[in-house]
């Protein structure tokens, strides 16, 4: 199942010329995918409440890339047009599918996740404003409803902590590609 949401999503922030006054107009948000996919509805759930964080407008905008688009399977699986294998965590409304700590595995499998990103350089009073309100919009209960449909968990993680996971993710990746021959 989907751990986080489906794709990378940035952050294009519209930087204030005087940071403490940090917003002090529109933000853009950059989502790398089609409108209407899963991943835009999701974004746009986010920053639906990051905008009443924020007390201003994000502008959701779409730039469709190489990334694609995902898609849900909840309705497949409702539907049994497809059959729920293993998850990362535990899915209520799909309580038959295994989770892999459940199967016996200690280390989970790569998972689908989306981080929002601002521009290099971003003043730290920015930042120290975008990233408390992003926190609470991710983890709102409205959120979480909102995307449940879509089979999607939202899970907030701190730039630290994401930077972690991204730093192990590209090592796991790496020593998989040396085992199996793909890097000289």
């Amino acid at each position: 199942m989907i751990r986080n949401l489906a794709a990378a999503v940035s952050v294009a922030a519209s930087l204030a010329a005087h940071a403490q006054s940090y917003p002090s107009g529109p933000i853009n948000l950059v989502i790398p995918l089609a409108a209407g996919d899963a991943t835009d509805t999701a974004a746009r759930a986010i920053t639906e409440e990051l905008s009443r964080e924020l007390k201003v407008a994000i502008v959701p905008v779409n730039r469709p890339g190489a990334a694609g688009a995902l898609g849900t399977m909840t309705g497949h699986l409702k539907s049994g047009a497809v059959r729920g294998i293993v998850a990362s965590s535990k899915v209520t409304e799909f309580p038959d599918i295994p989770t892999l700590a459940e199967l016996g595995y200690s280390e989970p499998l790569f998972g689908i996740w989306t981080a929002f990103f601002a521009p290099a350089g971003v003043p730290p009073e920015v930042t120290g404003v975008l990233v408390p309100a992003l926190e609470r919009a991710i983890s709102a209960p409205g959120v979480a409803a909102r995307l449940k449909p879509l089979g999607i968990v939202p899970e907030y993680a701190s730039p630290e902590r994401l930077v972690a996971e991204m730093r192990e993710e590209h090592r796991r990746v790496s020593e998989l590609a040396h085992q199996a021959g793909l890097v000289k």
